[in-house]
């Protein structure tokens, strides 16, 4: 069943204007209806964490504040995020000092290395850094509504990320 609030919360995103020197783009937020009950299962046979589920309820995927080039982010579909998942996995990038077998990769940035992924340890949407060990990988969303209402309000102005590795 669809979440209310991030319907509301995708549903509020505003088009942003960008000045790209030559050129001036906007940055759109889209989102596509929710994922079959079918591709979670598939993607997730052993389930997939509620807050995710409820996500993809919700909608399949969504782009936020998106435009080829700009700092928007893609939340991915559940075969999308599986895939994210296993390919971190067969980098070996799973230990103590990095990802733990149970995380979820949720999101990718379009300009930036980071990854959004939820942490079944804390029950949160954390902010995965490539240059940082996990402990200081800051928590950025209890849920997934909460990370949508804070990126809305802060990612237009950039510098985002300092928002939440203040407040983590």
């Amino acid at each position: 069943m669809s979440n209310p609030e991030i319907v509301r919360i995708l549903d509020s995103y505003v088009e942003i204007p960008h000045d790209g020197g030559t050129a001036t783009y906007l940055a759109v937020t889209s989102y596509e209806p929710p994922a079959s009950a079918d591709e979670v299962e598939r993607s997730f046979p052993d389930g997939s964490p509620h807050e995710l589920a409820s996500l993809w309820a919700t909608t399949r995927r969504a782009q936020l504040y998106f435009s080829k080039g700009s700092c928007g982010m893609t939340m991915l579909s559940p075969s999308e995020s599986r895939a994210e998942t296993d390919r971190l996995r067969q980098l070996d990038e799973v230990d103590d000092r990095f990802y733990h077998p149970g995380d979820v990769v949720v999101g990718l940035f379009e300009t930036e290395p980071d990854r959004l992924f939820y942490d079944p340890e804390r029950s949160a949407l954390r902010l995965a850094t490539p240059i940082d060990d996990r402990e200081d990988w800051p928590l950025v969303g209890h849920n997934v509504a909460d990370f949508l209402e804070s990126y809305r309000d802060y990612a237009p102005a950039g510098g985002w990320q300092r928002t939440f590795q203040a407040g983590s």
